[in-house]
């Protein structure tokens, strides 16, 4: 029997109401705490990339629209539930936060040291969600968030440690084609091809990294939409790198044999350029194909699936 006051109306309904626009002001004064912990690596990641003329930009840009629309679609994929918040999410916010705002800080706001700290503040992102909406929504939305870290200047960082072992693996590759196809060719040195009539750099831009990095988020967004088990994911994230690098190879090669046959005026005509969006088409394809081929692969056989009858 419940309890009314001199008015006759039950005070429950007010005091919930007031519970409710509580903790929405507690849960938007977490999400601003976690933008502010987040103001000096998106400041620095700005600066980065504006101080830069790296290919990565293009995709830099691309991975924040793309986020937002896979954030839109996993929303409506995620089963509309009230859950219990967790505990667990709350303290490893909490935890997560204290790293961000302490590596910022020790770092002094720049070098690489910010790439993680932009991890972290991502990943605050996708633990407030899971604690204010729920597992369900969470888990949804763990690939859309944290594809925003795409936005972060990996390659600022990726040219100053790996760039001139891929521009030496690439022109490894385009040798073995040269050499197995019979031209002699030779090393000028780890990163140029050299023969009688024409030579060939392999320099910064062919190194692969652009194509490397474009080639994980197309896996990614593609083996989230389409559904594929986990193992299907991780063999193909396994592969880009030999298909990324096999492929660069291949476009460092057709430049070559341009500048063999018609000079300096056909290596750095179109092709020099377009050749490295033109090869996004069959690889991608590719991709898709290993796709299907795993799939039947990892999935159990039909008669195993369901039991015969007797």
């Amino acid at each position: 029997m419940s309890h009314r006051n001199d008015l006759g109306q039950d005070p429950r309904p007010q005091t919930m109401e007031h519970e409710r626009t509580a903790a929405s002001l507690g849960q938007l004064l977490i999400l601003l705490g976690i933008l502010v912990t987040l103001l000096p690596t998106v400041d620095w990641t700005i600066e980065t990339w504006s101080d830069s003329m790296l290919g990565g930009v293009a995709s830099a840009l691309l991975a924040l629209p793309i986020s937002l629309i896979l954030c839109g679609i996993a929303s409506r994929m995620a089963s509309p539930s009230i859950e219990t918040q967790s505990n667990r999410s709350a303290v490893a916010l909490g935890a997560v936060l204290i790293c961000c705002a302490g590596i910022t800080s020790l770092s002094e706001g720049s070098g690489p040291w910010m790439l993680l700290s932009g991890c972290l503040g991502i990943a605050a992102i996708w633990l407030w969600v899971d604690y204010i909406w729920g597992r369900s929504l969470g888990r949804h939305l763990g690939l859309p968030i944290f594809f925003t870290a795409f936005a972060l200047p990996w390659e600022y960082y990726l040219r100053a440690t790996i760039q001139v072992t891929l521009q030496e693996w690439t022109a490894d590759i385009a040798m073995i084609i040269l050499k197995t196809c019979g031209y002699a060719v030779w090393y000028f040195n780890a990163y140029t091809i050299d023969s009688e009539p024409y030579y060939l750099i392999v320099n910064e831009t062919c190194s692969g990294i652009n194509m490397l990095v474009s080639l994980v988020m197309y896996t990614l967004i593609f083996g989230w939409l389409v559904k594929s088990q986990m193992r299907t994911r991780f063999v193909l994230l396994a592969m880009v790198f030999p298909i990324a690098m096999l492929a660069n190879g291949l476009r460092v090669t057709t430049i070559y044999l341009l500048g063999f046959y018609g000079g300096p005026e056909w290596a750095d005509g179109f092709w020099h350029t377009g050749s490295a969006y033109v090869l996004f088409v069959p690889v991608f394809w590719f991709i898709y194909v290993l796709n299907g081929f795993f799939e039947r692969r990892f999935s159990p056989a039909s008669d195993e699936r369901q039991p015969q009858e007797e």
